[in-house]
């Protein structure tokens, strides 16, 4: 016996198309998350975006300038290893 309904398979191809849609949406919104640490004697702060890459612009931040190159260092470091 074939119990096939093409009206039911519409309507589960219709649900499915709408939840892919969704998906897309929040993976579009997903991308916009950051984080932002700070030490707890602040003397680094650092935002990083949803996949765990420090943001560019000025995030890495140091009261020692020498700090803020070695964070530089090794987020480069982090990006040529991917």
């Amino acid at each position: 016996m074939n119990d096939f309904d093409p009206e039911e398979l519409e309507r589960i191809s219709a649900r499915a198309e709408e939840m892919l849609t969704r998906v897309e949406e929040l993976r579009n919104e997903i991308v916009k998350v950051a984080g932002r640490g700070e030490a707890a004697d602040r003397q680094v702060r650092v935002t990083a975006d949803a996949s765990g890459r420090l943001v560019a612009g000025g995030v890495l931040e140091s009261l020692e300038p020498s700090m803020d190159e070695r964070l530089r260092a090794i987020e480069e470091r982090r990006r040529d290893a991917r």
